[in-house]
């Protein structure tokens, strides 16, 4: 079935069968239950409590404005599945308040399958996710803090603005996409980050990112810092211990090049796991006479501009051009 509009105020849609919405849609305390899909193809908001149960999937294909109430799954008789929501890739799920995601009965969890953008852009408070979250796509938290509760392992990218905060569980939480920003990463009590991924303090242009944890770096992680003065550069933040490994990433910003000597801490943290190092150490855009060496202090990383050295294809062409400018000699003589 298609409709142009949905106002699902205060009622109950319920049932097999999908539903189309074509134009605009609002949720103000409503429940959907039933193994159909509601799918949104219009904007819309959720003003107050949506409740979801027995496999029913809303489906949002363009945007949708959390702004009140709670979305509650498995909310009516903690049997069968618990309901998803499912943000499809060019869609955006916006939360503008302090509002919670959460399982209100026992049995199955719900779901949020975040394939699009997933935006708290309102609100200095948290937005709590209880439920399973699944991120393929981006989660940009630009204010407040937005804080997963369940097991959670980073598959997209998470952008984290300045005086912003993500906090993830009390297990272990696994990023094997891209953390980035100059906002605050956190974990619960005990708990770890393990990086797969990418953490890049600054995201687009220089930033500090706190990291709030203890941080393993694993065999795949990489780390990209950008520099744009002896001033001014990325830097993390650690208030736990790290475990080093993985690949470290320094690139120019707008051209810098540093003076060989000069040095830049950007990493600090409590303590150093084991006498571990960087697997690579790789920068880009600072020409061909600067290069960079790192220096792993009991409480910091400190990266410094020394003079490039040439590669070994280089150094060969370097000996051939030698050895003929020896042999043009000996012949004018």
């Amino acid at each position: 079935h298609t409709t142009d509009l949905i106002a699902n105020d205060g009622g109950r849609l319920r049932g097999p069968g999908n539903l189309t919405v074509a134009s605009s849609h609002v949720f103000n305390n409503a429940t959907q239950a039933g193994t159909g899909r509601t799918i949104l193809q219009g904007t819309g908001t959720i003003s107050s409590t949506l409740n979801l149960d027995d496999d029913r999937v809303i489906e949002n294909q363009d945007t949708t404005v959390w702004s009140g109430g709670n979305i509650e799954f498995n909310r009516l008789d903690g049997t069968g599945g618990a309901g998803t929501i499912q943000n499809n890739a060019d869609a955006v799920f916006i939360a503008t308040g302090n509002n919670t995601m959460r399982n209100y009965l026992t049995g199955t969890a719900g779901l949020f399958d975040n394939q699009g953008v997933f935006r708290k852009s309102g609100g200095t408070g948290t937005t709590t996710v209880s439920n399973t979250l699944n991120n393929s796509g981006t989660v940009e938290v630009q204010t407040g803090r937005v804080e997963v509760r369940s097991a959670f392992t980073n598959n997209g990218e998470i952008l984290i603005a300045s005086g912003a905060a993500f906090s993830g569980t009390d297990s272990t939480f696994i990023n094997d996409g891209t953390i980035a920003g100059s906002g605050r990463l956190e974990t619960h009590a005990n708990g770890d980050i393990e990086n797969n991924g990418t953490i890049a303090p600054g995201a687009s242009g220089i930033g500090i990112l706190t990291v709030d944890a203890d941080l393993r770096l694993q065999s795949a992680s990489l780390l990209e810092f950008e520099l744009a003065s002896l001033g001014s550069f990325d830097q993390m933040l650690l208030t736990g211990d790290i475990l080093v490994g993985g690949g470290l990433s320094i690139q120019s910003l707008a051209g810098y090049v540093p003076q060989i000597g000069d040095s830049f801490v950007i990493a600090t943290f409590n303590s150093s796991i084991g006498n571990q190092a960087f697997s690579s150490v790789n920068w880009s855009g600072f020409g061909t006479g600067i290069g960079f060496n790192v220096t792993y202090n009991a409480d910091n990383i400190m990266i410094g501009a020394v003079a490039a050295v040439p590669e070994p294809s280089e150094y060969l062409m370097m000996m051939a051009g030698l050895g003929l400018l020896g042999v043009m000699v000996r012949r004018r003589r």
